[in-house]
C-alpha cells in the first residue's frame, strides 16, 4: 500500500513473473519465472502483454536492478525447468552449490 498522495512508479521492466527479491549494495536481485497457467497465475496478465509488443518471450532467470540508476539486465537463465522460487545473496561465497534430492549434483558455474 503507498501512502496517500502517492501513486506506483515502475522505473524497470525485467522479462518474466518475479519471485523472489535479494539485496546486495546498490543492486537488487530477483528471479524470473515464465508466466504459465497455473492457478495462482491469471492469463491476460499485462506481463504477457509487454513481453509481447516487445516480441520477446518471458524468461526464467535471473534480473540485477541497479538502484541508483533504475536499469536492469536479464542473466543467469534457468537451464532447468520454467520456475525459480527465491533469491539469496550469500556474501563471501564464489561458487555455491545445491544437491537435489535424487543425489544429483546440481551446481551454478
Amino acid at each position: 500500500m503507498l501512502p496517500r498522495g502517492r501513486q506506483f512508479e515502475r522505473l524497470t521492466f525485467c522479462p518474466g513473473y518475479l519471485r523472489g527479491l535479494s539485496f546486495v549494495g546498490d543492486y537488487a536481485v530477483v528471479g524470473l519465472s515464465e508466466p504459465g497457467t497455473r492457478k495462482y497465475l491469471s492469463p491476460g496478465l499485462a506481463l504477457q502483454d509487454e513481453l509481447a509488443a516487445k516480441g520477446g518471450g518471458p524468461r526464467c532467470g535471473l534480473c540485477v536492478i541497479d538502484l541508483a540508476l533504475a536499469t536492469s539486465s536479464s542473466g543467469a537463465p534457468g537451464r532447468h525447468g520454467a520456475e525459480l522460487y527465491d533469491v539469496v545473496v550469500l556474501p563471501g561465497v564464489v561458487r555455491p552449490m545445491a544437491f537435489a534430492s535424487r543425489r544429483t549434483r546440481c551446481s551454478a558455474s
